[in-house]
């Protein structure tokens, strides 16, 4: 056999294969169809070159299979991966009038009332599919937004034209609160942008310009980068609907100190339906999360995770609610989960490495040791539950004005794949672990109980200000500390006023002061060694200061 026919037979063996499997798993998706389609053509044209080589009848049934798979791939392209199991939400109805012209269009009230906030007439124009003037109509006849001035005749007689506007008035807030906004913001994700803060200004309902937060972005954090991070580039990602697959995965950037980030992400929308960050890495726990999404966003009709066992809980639950043999689950590597790896990266910039690298600091400065079990404890305690609160991520802020994501609440179930699709989840030969266990608790009820009390004496232990938690962990590490010796009320740990520490000192007579020289609050340097100088004055029994040098900056 000639060469270039073995490499014929050989091509189309391996053409075969991929449209076989194309045809299974990539129903829809008209990039990748279009790829197989043309590679099948490429090779009937190689054949048409080659025709001497090739008998007659082997070369008609060439050309007939090749007319057969362009036909299956055609068939293929028009086709959702993910179809419906019943009708869409209807949020438009024709309704006939009897007269002459196109028939009036109805909007369902309820989804109007709640696009409008997130939209004007030329964004939902598309939506409904009708003219920005008859959204307005519609809003006016629901009563949703007011009727404006007359456009051109003022009361006083003057001709002058006016503009109204459906969107949300611009935010009247100072400069000053936006600033106090804006640092907030900072103090929890450390790394976020001007497009996020925009968002996440939007989320707490202030329509805020965007020359006002780049202004004060730069007065409380200062000047930006001159060129941002490099984009990533990345193929085509195609989902068909929300709910159609949910993607989740364990982030480890903390599992140092035993705490795992678990998160499950909407494919189609990037609607963050769960996120937690947890003190083990086990089954039971992955699978209370997605049972906890369940009720507020559907059952998603296929999960993607990777090869850890912690998975086996939702595989088990997803094949028993949406079948064997569909593709309920599928496995594979956590670096080709594109939506929830992208979500690390933003999480990790946004407030992921804030946390890294505090609780590095607690090691080389005050004492942490990751190795015993009661340190362990006690971040947990003291720390466990401000990391968690990241409810803010439970959309995705960059399109926060995108009216087609509440369409993900209206339309969670979708269809199930027949019998016979091969494009099932197999179990993978190898699945990897990471152990993740909880210390236990190195007190009794009573002393945890008095340890809360001090805290919450003394601290705001919901703040999300790092200064206030590196105060707190030395705080109570040294009261712990000098309770175990017998030297509970000999010391007192400052605070960031001079006020702050009176009550301590009068109630138990301290000499001795603890204080750093100074620290950062709300973007703002404190010179905490100054304050106290001040206290000194009125409390002269007091006879040591022990200072902490948290910053790089002399002691005054």
């Amino acid at each position: 056999m000639p060469d270039q026919l073995h490499n014929i037979h050989a091509a189309y063996d391996v053409l075969c294969n991929r449209v076989i499997e194309a045809l299974f798993t990539q129903v829809g998706d008209w990039t990748r169809l279009d790829q197989q389609r043309n590679q099948v053509l490429q090779l009937l044209h190689a054949a048409e070159q080659h025709r001497h080589l090739i008998p007659s009848t082997e070369y008609r049934t060439l050309k007939q299979s090749v007319a057969d798979i362009v036909e299956a791939l055609d068939d293929a392209d028009q086709q959702s991966s993910d179809p419906q199991e019943g009708p869409s939400f209807l949020i438009t109805t024709q309704t006939h009038t009897g007269r002459r012209g196109c028939p009036r269009i109805q909007i369902d009230c309820q989804f109007f009332a709640q696009a409008l906030e997130l939209c004007g007439p030329f964004g939902l124009a598309p939506i409904f599919q009708c003219n920005a003037r008859m959204i307005r109509h519609h809003a006016l006849e629901h009563g949703l937004v007011q009727p404006g001035t007359p456009v051109y005749h003022q009361p006083n007689g003057t001709i002058e034209r006016s503009y109204s506007s459906t969107t949300p008035p611009v935010s009247t807030m100072s400069n000053a609160q936006l600033d106090d906004m804006i640092a907030h913001i900072l103090d929890i994700f450390l790394n976020f942008g001007r497009c996020m803060l925009s968002g996440c200004l939007r989320a707490q309902g202030h329509r805020v310009p965007t020359g006002r937060i780049a202004a004060s972005y730069v007065c409380v954090h200062g000047s930006p980068a001159i060129f941002g991070d490099r984009r990533i580039h990345r193929k085509v990602y195609n989902v068909p609907r929300p709910n159609s697959l949910w993607h989740h995965d364990g982030q480890h950037g903390l599992i140092r100190w035993k705490l795992v980030k678990h998160c499950f992400v909407d494919g189609k929308t990037r609607l963050v339906v769960g996120i937690r960050v947890n003190n083990n890495n086990c089954s039971t726990t992955i699978l209370d999360l997605f049972l906890s999404a369940i009720p507020d966003y559907g059952i998603p009709s296929r999960v993607r995770g990777d090869h850890g066992m912690e998975n086996v809980k939702v595989v088990e639950w997803m094949e028993q609610n949406r079948r064997i043999g569909r593709g309920s689950y599928i496995w594979g590597r956590s670096v080709h989960n594109t939506r929830i790896e992208r979500l690390w990266y933003d999480i990790t910039q946004g407030f992921g490495q804030k946390w890294k690298n505090f609780f590095l600091e607690l090691e080389h400065h005050y004492g942490l040791d990751p190795d015993r079990p009661a340190h362990i404890w006690l971040l947990y305690h003291l720390f466990l539950a401000t990391i968690d609160s990241i409810e803010g991520y439970g959309i995705d802020w960059d399109v926060i004005d995108n009216p087609m994501l509440m369409m993900h609440f209206l339309q969670h179930n979708v269809d199930e794949w027949d019998n016979g699709n091969p494009f099932t989840a197999t179990t993978p030969d190898r699945m990897a672990e990471v152990v993740c266990e909880p210390p236990n608790c190195p007190f009794s009820p009573e002393k945890v109980a008095y340890i809360d009390q001090e805290l919450h004496t003394h601290f705001d232990s919901s703040s999300h200000n790092m200064h206030v938690h590196r105060l707190i962990w030395y705080a109570i590490t040294a009261f712990l500390a000098y309770a175990c010796i017998g030297a509970i009320h000999s010391v007192v740990f400052s605070g960031l006023s001079a006020e702050s520490p009176r009550d301590r000192v009068l109630d138990c007579k301290s000499k001795v002061l603890l204080t750093s020289n100074e620290g950062k609050c709300s973007g703002k340097t404190i010179a905490t060694k100054a304050i106290i100088d001040i206290t000194l004055k009125a409390y002269p029994h007091i006879e040591h200061v022990l200072v902490l040098k948290c910053t790089g900056n002399p002691i005054n």
